[in-house]
């Protein structure tokens, strides 16, 4: 998240709190640091929601759930030297000796 006051207001903190989500701010003046999510979040919005109407809250769950896999499995972007984000997730473990639980 970004350093925004909607974000570091306390109701919303307690709110994720709640949640079980641990927040996460980017550093400030370090706008890219936020901008990967945000251009992540653009494309889901492209792939899963424009032109596309979604009448449950289980249909956007699904829709959100098949495009991330896809998205980790199939996807090659540029900033990852096209490999996939899995292959690239389970490299960086390798190179850094990460043991990753089944």
């Amino acid at each position: 998240m970004d350093n925004g006051t909607q974000y570091v207001a306390e109701h919303f903190r307690n709110q994720v709190r709640f949640w079980g989500v641990e927040a996460s701010y980017a550093f400030i003046e370090q706008l890219q640091t936020n901008g990967v999510a945000e251009r992540f979040f653009r494309t889901l919005k492209e792939q899963i929601i424009h032109g596309r109407v979604l009448r449950t809250v289980a249909e956007l769950r699904e829709a959100v759930e098949s495009f991330v896999e896809l998205y980790n499995t199939q996807w090659l972007p540029e900033k990852n030297g096209f490999i996939s984000p899995s292959a690239t997730r389970e490299a960086w473990y390798a190179q850094h000796g990460v043991e990753v639980a089944a």
